[in-house]
């Protein structure tokens, strides 16, 4: 089939793949950038000269009921600059772009009181399109649909979570040489950098200063928190562990649904080793 061909579109939408699989179950699409980094420069009397550079994709997936293989596969146990790369699809079903050798841009995870869980998967890759493409299929399980209801402990205290979001963020960057031609014109690929991670509470009983350490002289960085998803038989479904997070930062309170709640932002005191997926 031609690009194109089957445009108004009419049936259904290919939301995407990662590593041939499903990622979840589609919630608002994602969003897909294709940039073939055009450039200008200007010049006197109004002159422009236009130039690009290395072409580029970037993908980002929105879902509900996420395969947490993924989750835990962006993350880097060791001082390393990539993870094993996956390819990923987005596109509708008369055309569809592949991004391949696709290195994670990071992840947010959330999820609420009375809300399922919900994550958003970035990815960089070498983009290619292609003329067919294929209706989205059942995402695999890994975490029940019924995942909605988490225990959350800080230092293993329950300070009745509201609402928690864990973020990663590996400010990749694209690797490339000064030597590619106009015939190459694709970046070499995806490095890591820095990786980041960052977890958010709202919480309906304020975090002491003696656990948190807000005013003290030394601010704590071995506060560990386990963020435990389960199923309608109370079975286990994803836990998210984090340990070593720093001193938070508290802003609030505010009402909620006429529930006064405190919201905290920590960061982690080391890049490895603070978060597991599992």
């Amino acid at each position: 089939m031609a690009l194109n061909t089957n445009a108004p579109y009419s049936g259904e939408v290919e939301y995407g793949r990662v590593a041939g699989d499903e990622p979840g179950v589609a919630v608002n699409g994602g969003s897909l950038t294709i940039d073939p980094q055009v450039g200008y420069t200007d010049g006197i009397g109004m002159q422009r000269a236009s130039h690009r550079s290395h072409y580029t994709g970037v993908v980002s997936y929105d879902v509900v009921y996420p395969v947490k293989a993924l989750l835990s596969g962006m993350l880097r146990a060791s001082a390393s600059n990539s993870v094993a790369a996956v390819a990923c699809i987005a596109g509708t079903q008369d055309g569809e772009w592949t991004l391949s050798s696709c290195q994670p841009s990071g992840f947010t995870a959330r999820c609420a009181v009375g809300e399922p869980l919900s994550v958003n998967l970035g990815y960089w890759g070498l983009p290619t399109q292609t003329a067919t493409g294929a209706a989205q299929g059942a995402p695999s399980t890994n975490v029940d649909v019924d995942a909605c209801g988490f225990s959350v402990a800080v230092d293993t205290v329950d300070y009745f979570v509201q609402s928690w979001d864990v973020s990663l963020n590996t400010n990749p960057g694209w690797w490339v040489a000064q030597n590619h031609t106009t015939s190459d014109s694709a970046p070499d690929g995806v490095l890591l950098g820095v990786q980041e991670v960052t977890l958010r509470l709202s919480c309906a009983k304020q975090i002491p200063d003696t656990v948190a350490k807000f005013t003290p002289d030394e601010h704590d960085e071995d506060i560990d928190v386990t963020i435990i998803g389960v199923n309608p038989s109370n079975a286990a479904q994803i836990t998210f562990t984090l340990s070593e997070l720093c001193t938070p930062t508290e802003t609030g309170s505010h009402t909620v649904g006429g529930l006064k709640v405190w919201d905290y932002e920590f960061t982690a005191a080391k890049q490895l080793g603070v978060l597991t997926v599992t």
